[in-house]
């Protein structure tokens, strides 16, 4: 069997918004016939041995039907049999334990998904199994519990048994990358992000969740040519990728204002103005990107640049001291000060 793992993606150097990440997650709109053969002579196998006496064969043949299966509803039904026939028997295996993972990772209420991860935890408790799959259950209580005291707790026992189980693998690296955004202290927050770095270089991975490593590096620290150094290796590696990623968006913003020349100021702002559009991302850094290039440019792009500020906010309610700006621009085509 297979179990999935979720991880959480920073939204701001502040605000965290948890993801779901695993194969199960990406649900086809059509399965091929050679799926629908398959499936049905799965199911058609398990229900015979049902009907004879259901047996942990029987159960694992529902988790396979489940696993090989493109709808989530039937996803859900298959491993809730297989369930059903593990507690029948009152057989508690890994087997079970990793129907409960993915039952977690399928369900998208909070309550059922730790209600899951929290079975297969004691399942693995009661056999006594220390693994990789016992480590993916505690990150994912991190990531789907709120306290974050708990969040820290799991995260930390998830990297423990890694550790012991010597599984230095990209999961580890998402649970060093959680624990980091969950840390109260920032030396805290820097070790973590720089472990996940390391076991990021040593299996040689350079994705968008580098990126998001690095970004963050560069959020928590105070020294700006580090920040920047981190800043630019994060956008090395979307660009490389071709990654569109708002925090690229935040990064050439944060670029453009710390630039010394005024090309280099508008080179930035316009490559986090477009990043901005292509994700039809809206929020108040937006506005302030909008403002620094209308202050360096000619008087008919600069009323442009304006008017899409007022469009912008009003389309989106928004109200801010560039609003006020822009309006009064566009009414007096008298130039302003935009501060960013």
């Amino acid at each position: 069997f297979c179990y999935f793992f979720f991880f959480f993606k920073q939204k701001t150097a502040y605000e965290i918004m948890p993801s779901l990440v695993g194969s199960e997650m990406c649900i086809r709109d059509r399965i091929t016939i050679g799926e629908i053969m398959a499936h049905k002579v799965f199911r058609e196998l398990a229900v015979e041995e049902e009907k004879q006496g259901a047996t942990v064969s029987t159960a694992k043949d529902y988790a396979l039907i489940a696993f090989n299966s493109s709808n989530t509803r039937r996803k859900v039904e298959n491993y809730e049999k297989a369930v059903e026939i593990f507690a029948k028997l009152q057989v508690e295996s890994e087997d079970l334990a990793t129907v409960y993972n993915n039952l977690a990772a399928l369900y998208t209420e909070r309550k059922r998904q730790i209600e899951y991860l929290f079975k297969a935890l004691a399942v693995y408790k009661k056999l006594g199994v220390e693994s990789a799959a016992t480590a993916v259950s505690y990150n994912n209580l991190g990531v789907v519990i709120t306290d974050k005291a708990k969040q820290r707790e799991y995260f930390a026992k998830a990297i423990e048994m890694y550790g012991r189980v010597k599984a230095r693998s990209r999961e580890m690296a998402d649970a060093h990358y959680n624990l980091a955004i969950a840390a109260k202290e920032k030396n805290q927050k820097k070790e973590n992000l720089e472990e996940a770095l390391k076991i990021h270089r040593e299996l040689g991975i350079e994705n968008g969740n580098t990126a998001t490593i690095y970004y963050n590096l560069g959020a928590a620290s105070s020294d700006e040519s580090e920040r920047h150094k981190y800043y630019i290796k994060a956008i090395q590696i979307y660009e490389a990728n071709k990654i569109l990623d708002i925090e690229s968006a935040w990064i050439y913003h944060w670029l453009g204002q710390t630039a010394a020349s005024v090309e280099d100021k508008c080179s930035f702002y316009n490559k986090a103005s477009s990043t901005y559009e292509k994700l039809q991302y809206v929020d108040n850094n937006l506005i302030k990107i909008y403002c620094s290039l209308a202050e360096n440019e000619e008087m008919e792009d600069k009323e442009a640049l304006y008017k899409k500020v007022i469009e912008t906010c009003d389309r989106h309610n928004m109200q801010s001291a560039e609003y006020t700006q822009a309006v009064s621009y566009t009414h007096l085509t008298l130039p302003t000060i935009c501060r960013v």
